[in-house]
């Protein structure tokens, strides 16, 4: 490897670490919430705290109709006579009608279908914290999205932080006794918030632009786009809201609250992808016609990666399970099948640009309905006789099916993976890690298996490891005098 080539590999990794910054503060903020959470609330409480949040996030994607990755798609390319900032404004100022049409419309004559998801029984209040939590959250994903788009790195990270450190506040009703589900929501709705109007007041220059008008000619594209976004993430909360109602109506809240446990695992894997796609994406669409190659090489450090992490997840699972409350212990025996689902759409970062790149993100949409569906049928399916077991293999089913499609279609239309073997044995065996951990009783066998995945994996990879200690000697080299 060429000193040039070593020097650009590090340039990359130097790129996205900054933009990884938040991401992992943020898995640290997760850990020190899962770990108070967990010791102040009952599962049931828990859990319905998180089914408010999921509820949060299920029409924050329906409201926002696909317009905010469109702003991430279209910022650095608006309308003719338009500018970045009035392109910004524009598809704010439809969110923000849409928010309110909704959430008018639900407070006076839909509160208790609202309400009864999270806290099974009729609230206007609950219904209306619901609206005011999506109309701030709806806000803040545009802001976000408007220092990331400008590569403000610093002000991205802080304000990234700063939205997941928020969720902290729900703490303060351990100092309101006895602990009410309306008391945490009604915290949790007045934190982000109040983040959401002190960033208006900040960012206000940012987004409002000197002529304000709604002229939106030219925008044809962007909403045809917007279209066939919409659904995505849409479907991807929906499908988190209705696992949790499947399992509240088939056991109760407080299994739900159990459940959440192994996703928080989920929510770590889920930061560190969000910030390797912070930078990966824009890098795509700059570079995928003249650094093929590159991208090539990324997607098998990618997945070494996810492979070595989550062989050290499993292996240290009981140490790791030491942050969450004995009441939530249970999720120990599936956490491991419910990481499949994300590490295997992390993957996806660096298979399924193909997609995006073509424009044809029905294909998105045409494969999670199939993903989403293979998991709810299975968890109604297994929930009844094999409990939270049965929802964690539907979990783990979807997503290796969703991993395949979206993989072939991505590599139809853009070559990512260079060895289709190589990638499809990584999978192999991530999901080897999973089932040993999950069935094997016996530490003997455990042991055994561990030890013969985590040798399998550095022959797999070993010409990875080579270019990784070469980059690490050549970085070492330099800095002695």
């Amino acid at each position: 490897m060429t000193e040039q080539t070593s020097g650009k590999n590090e340039n990359m990794l130097k790129s996205i670490f900054k933009f990884s910054i938040s991401t992992w503060a943020n898995s640290i903020i997760n850990v020190l919430y899962v770990l108070i959470t967990t010791r102040i609330f009952l599962p049931d409480i828990l859990g319905a705290l998180n089914v408010f949040s999921t509820t949060i996030l299920t029409i924050m994607a329906l409201a926002c109709l696909g317009m905010d990755n469109s702003l991430f798609r279209f910022y650095n390319e608006p309308p003719e006579e338009n500018t970045s900032k009035q392109l910004t404004f524009k598809l704010i100022s439809i969110a923000m009608v849409l928010v309110v049409i909704f959430g008018v419309l639900a407070t006076v004559f839909f509160y208790n279908q609202f309400s009864e998801i999270v806290i099974q029984q009729g609230s206007r209040l609950i219904c209306a914290l619901i609206f005011a939590s999506v109309t701030a959250q709806v806000l803040l994903r545009f802001l976000n999205i408007s220092y990331r788009m400008s590569f403000n790195i610093r002000k991205f990270n802080v304000q990234s932080i700063l939205i997941q450190f928020v969720k902290l506040i729900v703490v303060f009703s351990v100092f309101i006794s006895p602990i009410q589900i309306e008391t945490v929501l009604v915290l949790s709705t007045v934190g982000i918030c109040a983040l959401m109007l002190f960033y208006v007041v900040i960012q206000r220059k940012d987004i409002v632009p000197e002529k304000i008008d709604f002229n939106f000619a030219g925008y044809r594209q962007i909403f045809k786009y917007s279209l066939f976004s919409a659904p995505l993430l849409f479907l991807i909360n929906i499908n988190t809201l209705l696992t949790q109602q499947i399992i509240r109506r088939a056991i109760n809240m407080a299994a739900v609250g159990i459940f959440s446990a192994a996703t928080y695992f989920v929510g770590i894997l889920v930061m560190m992808q969000g910030g390797f796609a912070t930078y990966w994406s824009a890098y795509m669409y700059a570079n995928y016609k003249k650094e093929q190659k590159r991208i090539i090489n990324t997607h098998d450090f990618v997945m070494m990666f996810l492979l070595g992490a989550f062989i050290l997840m499993v292996v240290f699972k009981d140490p790791i399970y030491v942050l969450i409350g004995s009441e939530y212990h249970d999720s120990k025996a599936f956490f491991a099948l419910v990481l499949i689902y994300p590490i295997l759409t992390f993957a996806t970062e660096t298979t399924a640009h193909g997609i995006n790149i073509i424009k044809k993100n029905y294909l998105f949409l045409i494969t999670y309905v199939i993903s989403i569906t293979i998991n709810l049928v299975g968890s109604l399916i297994l929930v009844e006789q094999f409990g939270l077991m049965g929802v964690a293999v539907a979990s783990c089913v979807s997503g290796v099916c969703q991993f395949i499609l979206l993989t072939f279609f991505g590599q139809k239309y853009y070559r990512s993976v260079e060895n289709i073997r190589r990638t499809s044995f990584c999978v192999i065996l991530i999901l080897a890690v999973a089932f040993s951990v999950t069935f094997l009783k016996s530490n003997l066998f455990f042991g055994i298996s561990m030890m013969s995945i985590t040798v399998l994996s550095g022959l797999l990879y070993r010409t990875k490891i080579k270019v990784l200690w070469q980059m690490m000697l050549n970085k070492t080299k330099r800095r002695i005098p």
